[in-house]
């Protein structure tokens, strides 16, 4: 069930529970166990659809690649040439014109 589906329904739940005198706890609570069972199958959705096979997924490897792209995004962010040149890629790859 899609979170906004989820999400609205209880927040339906949660406004007369605040006027019926059902107990606020209860409605947090549903809502929760609701929204934490929709994390842990979206979480399984993006695996199945990325393959888990990339680099990053790797134990060690995985976490060389991450410091590495970390340090790379933050040179960038801090070298203004290197910045300009990074967003000019971006919108080639885009398709638009800055």
């Amino acid at each position: 069930m899609p979170a906004s589906t989820v999400s609205s329904k209880r927040r339906r739940n949660a406004v007369p529970c605040s006027t019926s005198g059902r107990p606020t706890i209860g409605a947090l609570r549903d809502y929760e166990r609701d929204m934490i069972e929709y994390g842990f199958k979206a979480v399984e959705a993006s695996k199945r659809q990325t393959g888990g096979d990339q680099l990053v997924h790797r134990p060690v490897l995985g976490r060389v690649a991450l410091a590495a792209q970390r340090t790379f995004l933050r040179a960038t962010d801090r070298i203004p040439p290197l910045k300009r040149r990074f967003e000019a890629g971006l919108y080639e790859v885009r398709g638009t014109e800055s």
